[in-house]
């Protein structure tokens, strides 16, 4: 495999993450504090892990695929790193997940709820999810925190959301997850939605939000408290329509902002054409004057449109001297003229923003009513577009390990798939090519009979890999994939030394020490030796040990000797940690090494954002004074022209 192959491979992985944190999902729900109408503390549920079928003195409902079980403190353990019993945030019960999998709360029977909350903690590896159901069963929001509620010592973490619609019922999916303190707000919340307009009465944006049933502000004509608005932090959502006037100072940078920061924005404004910086921050690529109300078509199915008959007329009258702009950008969804004429809508920003190039008072009001509620409707609830293939992250942990998933963390990694222990799971995610790279520790077990081959060929691919496994010495297959030559097996755990001074250590300690407890396994792995171009990294015992880590492929993957839980915590999680991020080798000084740790991989993507997100001008890759979607762009092809 060659290194432009697996450069490929991680620039499209990291690529892919970026715009996948951007575009987190608005809805109708959205995270954000409220003062609840009531509290259900879970003292007088019973405890002594009984079973329940409503919360809040009845008056909410408890159901789904699993139980949920009243629990006494001392009943119930956090298993993630560094672990213990959970601890209630309140008094000595809290209410459990009985098992890995999904409990619903319904609220319809007290005519739903705006606001709901609850302090929580994971019992076990894997990702805590929340969904949102309005009172008619749709879903109205997803949010999901793939290391879990709570830190991993037991304690709960606060969670809160509120809705601009009432939400029927609520569904909680967690590894055993642990809750107390629920609460719910009824009634009015914030509107977390903005409207702006300076129509000339028509007002078809704003009927097309109350069509819709929206929480809103409204400001009317007033530039300078639009601004405001949006520097404020009260809203996700702004929709804004712009066909008499310019804007007021200082709009260009606010929106940019806004948008920077993961919010959205449906847009009109008849001069786009005079504004670079509005054009870079809604993707547009050009905008050219025209001067009479034109008729808009679909000419691309695309959902925003919803069931809107095309095309959207004209009304045969014209309030205003210039109607707007015909569009170049990155995705075209709508036309003037004809299925093929000039761009009318541009789609942008991870599916977060909607720019037309028309004013709406010069159309067919009934049409642009619906078109309007079309789009304004997929643009607050547009998911992120797919990710490409191979850019995926797998993260597969077995026994009693939580040391992978408490690195993956630290490293600031977000698996998009996590396996706990499912082992033809496993199997079916490499072989699946949407996954370019792949994180397993497996210290308690056998794989499935087909995972060796699919790691061969899952790393034949071009794709990354962290392993570690007990078992690697009766394995060929997994050795061959993995640059080892030979394998013998081990039965009480050793110290990991630094023997060669390679990057993969990062900054980690040497050496990496056998924790006081008994190891929890009888076999801890195996020594090795490396085959021709792969080397060896890590040693046991000394410095000049046996071997203990092999980095081969291009050094994009590591194969680690021994089991993890046999390793002190803080130890073993910061040498994976660094593992994890040098699994390529760019070599050089140069813009692409955003993290200067001459090597290209995933931290230099999350390095990048992380100063795009703090507005820091180093991440001004295009060197236009402004932080825009087209930074991201510049860096990544920067990332993929590699350093000399």
């Amino acid at each position: 495999m060659g290194f432009e192959e697996m450069m490929n491979t991680q620039k499209v992985l990291a690529a892919a993450a970026i715009l996948a944190a951007a575009g987190t999902t608005f809805a109708q729900v959205t995270p954000g504090p409220f003062a609840p109408d009531a509290l259900e503390d879970m003292e007088g549920t019973g405890g002594g892990r009984t079973f329940l079928t409503s919360i809040f003195g009845g008056d909410v409902g408890v159901g789904g695929d699993l139980s949920f079980a009243s629990v006494d403190f001392g009943d119930w353990q956090d298993f993630r790193a560094p672990g213990g019993p959970i601890q209630p945030s309140s008094g000595t019960i809290f209410g459990t997940i009985f098992g890995f999998g999904s409990v619903t709360f319904d609220f319809t029977g007290i005519g739903g709820i705006t606001g709901f909350g609850f302090e929580a903690s994971a019992a076990g590896v894997g990702s805590d999810d929340i969904e949102f159901f309005d009172l008619g069963g749709s879903s109205i929001g997803f949010f999901s925190d793939g290391d879990g509620y709570g830190p991993g010592d037991g304690s709960m973490e606060p969670k809160a959301w509120t809705s601009t619609v009432a939400i029927g019922s609520v569904t909680v999916t967690g590894p055993e997850t642990a809750f107390d303190d629920f609460r719910y707000v009824q009634g009015d919340v914030p509107a977390r939605i903005l409207i702006y307009t300076e129509s000339n009465g028509d007002d078809n944006e704003i009927a097309a939000a109350d069509n819709l049933g929206l929480n809103y502000d409204l400001i009317r004509s007033d530039t300078a408290a639009l601004n405001a608005a949006l520097a404020s932090g009260d809203y996700v959502f702004a929709i804004i329509h712009q066909p008499a006037n310019n804007f007021a100072a200082g709009f260009d940078a606010e929106l940019d902002a806004f948008v920077s920061g993961g919010n959205r924005v449906h847009f009109s404004f008849w001069n786009t054409d005079a504004d670079p910086a509005i054009q870079s921050t809604l993707g547009i690529d050009s905008a050219v004057d025209f001067f009479a109300p034109r008729p808009v078509f679909n000419n691309a199915s695309h959902p925003s449109w919803g069931g809107t008959a095309s095309p959207v007329a004209t009304s045969g009258s014209d309030p205003w001297l210039d109607n707007g702009d015909s569009l170049t950008g990155d995705e075209v969804v709508s036309t003037f003229d004809s299925t093929s004429g000039d761009g009318a809508t541009v789609v942008s920003n991870d599916n977060r923003t909607l720019a037309n190039g028309f004013e709406y008072d010069s159309m067919e009001a009934g049409g642009m009513v619906n078109l309007l509620e079309a789009q304004i409707d997929w643009v607050a609830n547009a998911a992120p577009p797919p990710p490409p293939p191979g850019s995926q992250v797998i993260q597969f942990q077995s026994g009693n390990d939580g040391h992978l998933a408490a690195a993956v963390s630290t490293a600031g990694i977000t698996p998009d798939l996590v396996l706990e222990s499912d082992f033809p799971g496993l199997t079916s995610a490499l072989n699946n090519p949407d996954f370019g790279v792949a994180l397993v520790s497996n210290p308690c077990c056998f794989f499935d009979g087909g995972t060796p081959a699919a790691f061969a060929d899952f790393i034949a691919r071009g794709n990354s890999a962290h392993l570690s496994f007990w078992n690697m010495d009766a394995e060929p297959v997994l050795q061959d994939a993995f640059g080892v030559a030979s394998a013998v097996d081990f039965f009480t755990p050793r110290p990991v030394f630094d023997n060669a001074g390679h990057p993969s250590w990062g900054g980690a300690a040497s050496p990496v020490n056998p924790a006081i407890d008994p190891s929890p396994w009888n076999d801890n792995g195996d020594t090795m030796t490396a085959d021709a171009g792969a080397e060896v990294v890590g040693t046991f015992d000394s410095t000049s040990g046996d071997g203990a880590i092999i980095v081969a492929n291009g050094d994009t993957t590591h194969f680690n000797g021994f089991d993890y839980d046999s390793m002190t915590d803080g130890e073993i999680r910061d040498l994976l940690a660094a593992q994890l991020g040098w699994l390529g080798t760019g070599g050089g000084d140069c813009y692409a090494d955003f993290d200067d740790d001459g090597s290209l991989t995933i931290f230099d993507f999350l390095a990048f954002q992380n100063a795009f997100d703090n507005g820091d001008l180093a991440a001004d890759c295009d060197e236009d004074g402004i932080l825009t979607l087209f930074d991201f762009l510049c860096f990544q092809n920067a990332f993929d022209a590699g350093c000399e």
